[in-house]
């Protein structure tokens, strides 16, 4: 589970994470768009995406396949679906979320994005809205030129965290 603010690079991460685990990805935006659900976050809205996106990747585990999920995740009882999911499944769940310095997200929304509409505005809401992640994680920075460090990060905590568990 990816989790982020707009503008915090956790698409990009998390894309990239996916193909080198050789995972199914799952994002948000992306399911927002396929769905038409553009322009719209209300909280039954955001309830739906999540929904929707659990189904998919519970589709993927019953198949046997890992699950990199994208989304904000910036309200606990998102989270919580999936960490459901993971206990249903008896499969393991891991958490890594991503931050960024607030200038450079506000750079990054400001620039038209192929999947997510989010913008400045969006972003000030969401971290005014974002509730801590209190389950263990792993936290990582992204600036413009880390993501191969980001990956590496990444990969050595999952075979940590799989090796405990």
């Amino acid at each position: 589970m990816v989790i982020g603010l707009p503008g915090s690079g956790k698409s990009y991460f998390a894309t990239r994470l996916a193909t080198a685990l050789e995972a199914a990805y799952i994002g948000s935006d992306e399911v927002r768009r396929t769905l038409g659900n553009t322009g719209q976050y209300g909280l039954k809205e955001k309830t739906h995406i999540y929904g929707e996106m659990a189904k998919m990747a519970q589709g993927h585990i019953l198949n046997g396949k890992s699950v990199v999920l994208d989304a904000t995740f910036h309200l606990q009882q998102f989270r919580d679906m999936f960490i459901s999911l993971s206990r249903s499944a008896s499969c393991p769940i891991y958490l890594i979320k991503i931050e960024t310095e607030e200038a450079l997200a506000k750079k990054r929304v400001s620039k038209k994005r192929k999947d997510s509409e989010a913008d400045f505005s969006v972003y000030r809401l969401l971290k005014q809205e974002f509730e801590e992640v209190e389950k263990p994680h792993l936290s990582l920075q992204s600036t413009d030129d880390n993501i191969s460090e980001m990956l590496k990060q990444a990969k050595e905590y999952l075979e940590r965290q799989h090796g405990k568990g």
